[in-house]
């Protein structure tokens, strides 16, 4: 009951929480690129309609304009997220929310994504198409960061920069 005592008011907290997911956003544009890889994977395949698929923790607005901001928009104009749905790969029910979304048989649709699981084994058990997208680069970098700041007890230490590059960032702009 203390602690409850101390808290902002709900009109405080949800404007603290609205500042944080705005400084979130911010920073995640600042740093985020595109992978030249998955450009040219798109860029080959010929589709009436592409849309994004994320288990991501934001909304499908939020990841659009990541999208637009790595200037994808024209490759990959919209979307859902789990976030928005309550639903996701893993399960396999976003793929079937799509369908049913857009009336694509599954025999119609090629799903292509970096998860091995959520993104090419459950796509193929539900019959559609999938690929399994990995980028040497991204999965080089990872590797290495993960080398250099290994501790002294084998558990992995990043610094923030390095970090960064683990989820597609630029570390150079993300000080």
């Amino acid at each position: 009951a203390a602690v409850m005592a101390r808290l902002p008011a709900p009109e405080e907290l949800a404007h603290l929480a609205s500042r944080l997911v705005a400084v979130e956003v911010q920073q995640e544009k600042r740093c985020l690129y595109p992978d030249a890889g998955i450009v040219a994977t798109l860029e080959k395949i010929p589709a009436r309609q592409r849309l994004f698929l994320s288990d991501f923790y934001m909304s499908a607005p939020v990841v659009a304009e990541f999208i637009e901001q790595a200037g994808l928009a024209k490759l990959v104009p919209a979307g859902l997220t789990s976030c928005d749905v309550s639903l996701n790969k893993r399960t396999g029910r976003l793929f079937r929310k799509v369908e049913e979304d857009t009336g694509i048989a599954p025999s119609h649709h090629l799903h292509i994504g970096d998860n091995e699981y959520s993104d090419y084994f459950i796509p193929r058990k539900l019959g559609l198409s999938a690929d399994h997208y990995s980028s040497k680069d991204e999965l080089a970098k990872t590797q290495r960061f993960a080398r250099e700041y290994a501790g002294r007890d084998g558990q992995r230490r990043f610094a923030p920069k390095e970090l960064s590059a683990l989820t597609h960032l630029r570390p150079d702009e993300c000080d």
